[in-house]
Order: C-alpha cells, then structure tokens, then sequence
C-alpha cells in the first residue's frame, strides 16, 4: 500500500475520534440524559489526583457531575478505528496497551479512593470485531474461573494487567472492562452524527456539524485550555445561548385560593371530547381565563400531559429584549418543555431558521410525542394550551411579523393532542381562526362562588350580602379580589363598591383603578406627579426600573413605591423594578394614560432639570417609550429650555389613519430581517423648524406622513 494511502488511514482514526465524541456531545443537550461532561484525550480535571493510565483514554464520559468523586457514574473509553483492516478480528496482543493502561487506572482508583470502583466502567470501542476467544477470556477472568480452552487468552491479559497475587483486584478490574465492538465506519460515523444533529435543529443544518466537531477537535489539541466539554459548551459551539433553549417560561402567578366552578368542568369536558378541533376560550379581561390554565390537566383522563405556554409573561411580552410572539420561542418553549417530560427530542433554535421550519420540527415532535404518551397510557391526552393568545397577536401586528399562534391553530393535530388558545372576545378575530375553531366563553363566578370568594376573605357572610356583593361586581373574579384587597370587612367592601356601580360592559375595573389613582393623588397632594408616573407606566416597556420613572418624570423614588404600594394587588413590585400584575391593569394604563397625538410630540413630561440629571433618553420602540442614550450631552436646565430639546426617535404606528400634512422625509418602520428575532428596526431623519425650534422625528404611517399616533 502506498504510503499515502497509509497517512490517509491514520488520518480517519482521528476524524472517527473527533466525530464519535461529537456525536456523543449531543447527548448533553437532552434533558432526561444523565450525562453531565466529557473529557477528550484524556479525564476530566476533578478526577482522581495520579496520571496512570490516562495516555489509552480517548474519552472520559461523567454521568451526574463532572468530577470522578461526585458523578454517579464514569466510563472511560479507548476508540479505534481501522480503515484497511475493517473486517480482521482484534486477537489478544491487539488489546495489551489497552489493558494494560485501564488497569494502571483502576490501581491508581482504588489505592487513592477504593470506594470508587464501583462507579467506573472501562470499555474498548472500535469498528473492527474481536475475536471471539478473547472476549470468553475476560469474562472468565472476571468471575475467577478456570482458563480451559482460552488458556492463551488469559494468559496473555494477565501478563497485560499484571495483578500479580491481587485475584480479587483482577477479577474487579475485568468485570468492568467491556468490549464493543460494533462502532460504524467513519464514513457511516459521519452520517449519523449529522443526522442526530439535523434531529436536533429547525431546518436543514448549515455549518453546526463542523462547528461542533471543531469544537471537539480544538479539545484534543493545546489550542484549548479546557478540554472538557459540558453543555453550556455545545450549545456555545452551535451559536446557541443557553437562555434561547427555554426562551419563554411562564410566568403566571398561581393562585393560592382556586374556586372551581361547574363551567370548568364543562370546558375540560369539551376540550377532551373535541377530536381535531382546536378550541379558542375567550371572555372579558378578569374573568380567570389564566387561572382556567391551572385547571385542566387535574381534569384529564390519567397519564395525560398538559402544557401551558405563556404569551403575556407579567407584560414582558412587549419588551424587545424578550419577545414571545414568535415561532423561535412559543414553538421552541413548548418543544423543549415536551423533551423535559422525555417525549421527544429537544428543538435547539438557529439563526437561519425560517418560521416554517420551526413550525415543522415542532409538529414532528408532537408526533413523537402524542405517540409516547398514548404508549404509556391508551386514553391520556396531550394538550397544548396557550394563554393571552390576543396580546402574542397584538405585538406580531405591531411589529408587522408572524406569531406562531395564528400558524398552530390551522396545523393538523394527532387524535390524541388538544389545542388550546385563550384571549380576550373582543380579539377573536387576532387569531385568523380557521372555521373548525370551537369556541367557548367563559363565564364568571355564580352567586354560589362569589361567596365563596368573599368568605374566603372576610369570613363567613350571610346570603342577602353574598348576593349583593356579587351583583356589584358582575361575578367578575378579577375585582372582586381588587376590592377584596382594600376592604377590612363586609360593609366596607360593598361600600366600596357602590349603589351605582353596575356596569354591564365590564367597566367596573376601570374606574375601580381609576378610584385607585385619584386617591393616590389625594393622599400624597401631587395630582401632575401621579399623572406623569402613570404615563410613563402606560408608555415605557415592563419591566420598569424605578430609577427611570424617576428621572424620566422627576419624581423622588418614595413617591414611586409610596403609589405602588398604594395601589397594591395591580401593579407587581420585583426588586427595584415595577411592572403590571396582569393584562386588564396593564390595557387599562394604556388606554387611560398612553400619551396620543399632541402629547405624544410634548412627551416625556418631565422638567428641563429632570432632563439634566437624566442619562437616558426614550425612543419609542413598537409601541412603547425605551430610554435610550440621549444624543445632547448634559446641560444646564436654561439651556434646554431655551435650546433644542434632546431626540426623540418613533417608530411608525402600524395605522391607516388618513394622512396629515408632510412633515419630514419617513421614518419607515420594518420587521427585524436579521434573524434575530428581537423586535423592529426604523431608520430616524431629523427635521428643524427653525434655528432654535426642538428637533423631532415623526414617523410615517403605511398611508402617508403623519404626525405620531399610538
């Protein structure tokens, strides 16, 4: 054989190398793997302290940790591959390097920590087979036995291990030496690695599969420091932050009283009977459509498995920084929560991933998956249920993107998985519902559990006040626990409340946080402070650092928690953040406060001196104020009353208002195309009235120019 051919030979034992521990490498990214890190060409550095035999491992795999003492597991292995001589048996000689360095090994374990025997494997990998007179030899030497007709064999690995009189030590050692030797080929090698790998991603892979054998090939050299690799490591070596895999974990607040009502049972009842028909329950803001979330799987047939996927994320929805809107995070959230139940294989998202390739994958692992919970159980079900459906639709619209929702909804489903979607009735139409859509509504708390509520609270009730307590509230749950939070005791609660408060079109949350404010303003005697906290609330994305509402409005921090705590249950005090509990509050501070048309152009409200110890400036972004960095550096409170006024940049409202007179050249308003998927992008121009007039950046609707709307 030419030489060449030769070099050529050897280096495929190195690709075969490269590309099983890669492949290996996958298995890290599966939730239910035991697996914790590998070490290339060579152990891990919290193994044991001696260096014996480590020159025969290729591989060290830990299973539960990363170091030999705390993993319950450790499997150090020896690959080989053979490209000329594929089809010739190993015979014993072949082994003696082997054998001897994993017994070198062993005796290092067992004289530094003998109580870790137990916990090692050690294994000889290769493509070629092995002959079948040396495998009996190990395993008589395993079990102490007489030789017989394998005299040879045992001889000669005896000779390798060199035990000398240790019977015992060579019968341990032996019985966790394994031999497999039905590795593929490198060629065949190859194929599968990028085939698990394609399993893994969105889409057909690019360049992840020589990425993360690089990865793997830089660990075998001194060009990496660290040559063990975990899973922080894969999914680095893929361009994937760890974040991305669970992109959208819900957020919604468990109730520590859940009241059950009869049209509970009922909804689960039409959900589990509606086969290939994708349910939308839809009511007014306040009603329990996220506390129905809570409530489903306890009602299922056994064995069923309920996912809950949540769209509104405490208001973070509306952050750029953290969408939830896209097929990249409610697919890939719903996928992966499905492999942590170990019914499927985890969806690892891409840059280069379109929306329908996250749509596809996602639709083949609940395949897999609906398959393997019917395997566990005939009659169990798996339902996907997907709450605030309406505000994933909002912001797709306000950002002129798709949302995986409208995309689901028309996807055909397994006879066993349920699709669930909840929003509000008045955005039904958000969702482009396909006609095979079942709706249901959801309906309020009877007079029954609105005393229960009550009761729960202030204790026992009689019925004539149960009932009038439920007849000023609308049986809406929502405010019946705002006003509960306020009231000391029966009287006072229906006091609260009103003779006259009885609105039928569900306005009674409004003005009862409308009530909320005014007294806020009463109490602390700063009507134009509040009104300027509220705005920028209304304005500004969740979540909302107090040092920010305090500059931007020049208000002291007291007064931001003082109005915080005095609103109580509404608004969600994180730290030294703020941001709206739940999505009625948050549409009604929008609606209300969210500066429109004129107020717009004057926002934020702000004194100059506020402005002077501001650092950020806000930009609007969709369809909220970000404070950015202000391009004017700081100044006197004289100088910005009298100078131009720092930038203001805005995003073109997605309307189709009539146009108003030309202003400045557009400021277009466009979907991310960087694959990002992290919000919109706008281009800004400036225009000046004048030598001393505040410059302003107007943005134009799709119709024409227009001066700003929200």
């Amino acid at each position: 054989m030419p030489d060449t051919d030769l070099l050529r030979a050897s280096r495929d034992g190195d690709q075969f190398h490269y590309h099983w521990a890669a492949r290996q490498a996958l298995k890290l990214l599966l939730p239910d793997a035991d697996l914790t890190a590998i070490a290339v060409e060579g152990v891990s550095p919290d193994d044991i302290q001696g260096e014996a035999g480590e020159d025969v491992v290729d591989i060290a795999e830990y299973y539960g940790a990363t170091g030999l003492h705390e993993a319950n597991r450790v499997v150090y292995r020896q690959l080989k591959h053979s490209t000329v001589q594929a089809t010739e048996e190993w015979t014993v000689s072949g082994l003696s390097k082997t054998v001897k360095g994993f017994a070198e090994k062993f005796r290092q374990i067992r004289q530094e920590s003998p109580e870790l025997e137990e916990k090692v494997t050690f294994e000889f990998l290769s493509n070629r087979p092995v002959r079948e007179s040396v495998l009996r030899a190990i395993e008589v030497l395993a079990a102490g036995g007489e030789p017989g007709k394998y005299a040879h064999e045992v001889k000669y690995l005896r000779q390798y291990a060199d035990f000398s009189d240790d019977v015992a030590g060579e019968a341990a050692f032996f019985s966790r030496l394994e031999v497999d030797a039905t590795a593929p080929g490198l060629l065949r090698l190859e194929g599968l690695f990028r085939w698990d790998l394609t399993g893994l991603l969105p889409g057909a892979p690019d360049v992840q599969p020589l990425l993360l054998k690089e990865m793997i090939t830089r660990r075998a050299t001194s060009l990496e420091a660290n040559h063990v690799v975990e899973r922080s490591t894969v999914l680095a070596a893929l361009g994937v932050p760890p974040e991305h895999v669970l992109p959208a974990p819900k957020l919604i607040d468990q109730p520590g009283h859940v009241i059950v009502t009869d049209q509970t049972r009922a909804i689960v009842d039409d959900i589990v009977g509606l086969i290939g028909q994708p349910v939308v329950v839809h009511a007014a803001g306040g009603v329990g459509k996220s506390v129905l979330t809570t409530q489903i799987e306890p009602n299922l047939p056994p064995g069923s498995v309920t996912l809950v996927y949540d769209c509104f994320g405490n208001g973070g929805y509306r952050r750029s920084s953290s969408p939830r809107h896209q097929h990249r995070q409610g697919l890939v959230q719903l996928a992966n929560e499905l492999a942590a139940h170990a019914l499927c294989d985890p969806l690892i998202p891409v840059g280069t991933a379109q929306p329908a390739d996250y749509a596809r994958a996602f639709m083949a692992r609940v395949r897999g998956a609906a398959e393997a919970v019917t395997a566990s159980a005939p009659r169990a079900l798996l339902v996907l249920v997907v709450d605030a459906a309406d505000n994933a639709a909002l912001i797709a619209n306000d950002c002129g993107e798709r949302t995986f929702v409208t995309d689901v909804l028309r996807e055909t489903l397994p006879d066993n998985v349920r699709l669930v979607m909840l929003c509000r009735s008045e955005r039904i139409d958000l969702l482009k519902p396909p006609p095979n859509v079942h709706r249901i509504e959801l309906e309020g708390f009877g007079v029954a559990e609105s005393k229960q509520h009550l009761e729960s609270v202030l204790g026992p009730v009689s019925e004539a006040q149960a009932a009038e307590f439920h007849r000023r509230t609308g049986g809406n749950p929502r405010i019946q626990a705002l006003v509960l939070g306020m009231a000391s005791d029966i009287e006072s609660c229906l006091v609260s409340l009103g003779e006259t408060r009885q609105h039928p079109d569900g306005s009674l949350f409004d003005e009862l946080l409308q009530d909320m404010v005014d007294r806020c303003k009463d109490a602390h005697h700063l009507s134009a402070e509040i009104d300027r906290l509220c705005e920028a609330l209304a304005a500004l994305r969740p979540r909302l650092p107090v040092k920010v509402l305090t500059e931007l409005c020049g208000v002291p921090a007291a007064l931001v928690h003082s109005f915080a705590a005095d609103l109580g249950r509404p608004l969600l005090v994180d730290g030294d953040t703020l941001q709206f509990r739940d999505e009625p509050t948050e549409t009604w501070f929008r609606t209300k406060y969210r500066p429109t048309g004129s107020s717009l152009i004057a926002w934020p409200p702000a004194t100059p001196a506020a402005f002077n110890c501001c650092g950020p400036t806000p930009i609007w972004r969709g369809s909220s104020w970000m404070p950015s960095r202000s391009r004017t550096s700081s100044r006197t409170a004289t100088s910005l009353a009298t100078g131009p006024v720092p930038i203001f940049t805005a995003r073109a409202p997605f309307s189709r208002s009539p146009p108003a007179r030309p202003t400045s050249p557009a400021v277009g308003c466009a979907a991310s195309r960087n694959g990002s998927g992290h919000g919109c992008s706008s281009r800004t121009t400036t225009m000046r009235t004048g030598t001393e007039s505040p410059r302003r950046i107007l943005p134009r609707s799709p119709s024409g120019f227009s001066t700003p709307t929200v």
